[in-house]
């Protein structure tokens, strides 16, 4: 029956070159091909590979329920920067006894700010951030700075911090006011360019009329 691998000269090492377990049965495994024989001539045809399913596949993995406990209304969360340095994650995340006990002494009140703008970053330094457009003025500005704690102090580096954001939303204001001024000084002049340019037009009417009513002799 299978007189015609040695006429074609594939031997059972030519089918392990083509990733092909030797035969049990006529029930040989193929990574690649299928081989079919016909008389003597064969047939190599690519078929997909066997892909065993997980129990998992297919399900829908639910997370584990709990009951919603709503906030406290003066509530005021961590910020997330905090997590950005090292020595405090590990410190919640490592869940020795140590760190258990180390946790509540920590004055987690001291990183919150409700200065909007101003937050504290893994770096060492309260950061302020600024951003305001006017496109119609063509104004904008853009501010990203840092207070170290190393050089000003903690509590200091947060009170020029929020001191600065404060000046800043100060002098946009101000600015703010004055293109109002602005742009009010520049429709007075639209107008009273626009009732100029309409008296001119009336008195050209009106020497037309009297040429035309009043000819040359």
């Amino acid at each position: 029956m299978f007189s015609g691998f040695g006429s074609l000269g594939l031997g059972c090492s030519n089918l392990r070159s083509l990733n092909a377990s030797p035969f049990t049965g006529f029930g040989f495994q193929a990574r690649y091909v299928v081989i079919f024989l016909l008389s003597d001539y064969f047939i190599i045809r690519g078929v997909k590979r066997i892909r065993q399913k997980r129990r998992s596949m297919g399900r829908l993995i639910q997370l584990q329920q709990s009951h919603y406990f709503p906030k406290p209304l003066d509530y005021t969360p961590v910020p997330k920067s905090v997590m950005g340095s090292g020595y405090i994650r590990r410190l919640l995340k490592s869940g020795t006894s140590t760190s258990r006990s180390l946790i509540p002494q920590v004055a987690w009140e001291k990183y919150i700010c409700t200065t909007r703008g101003v937050r504290w970053h893994p770096c060492g330094a309260w950061r302020v951030q600024f951003c305001r457009r006017n496109h119609e003025h063509n104004y904008h500005v853009g501010v990203d700075c840092y207070f170290y704690a190393r050089v000003h102090g903690f509590h200091r580096a947060k009170e020029l911090a929020i001191a600065y954001r404060t000046r800043l939303e100060k002098e946009w204001e101000e600015a703010e006011q004055g293109w109002d001024k602005l742009d009010l000084v520049r429709q007075k002049q639209k107008e009273d360019a626009e009732k100029e340019k309409l008296l001119l037009a009336q008195l050209e009417e009106q020497q037309l009329s009297q040429t035309r009513s009043n000819p040359r002799p």
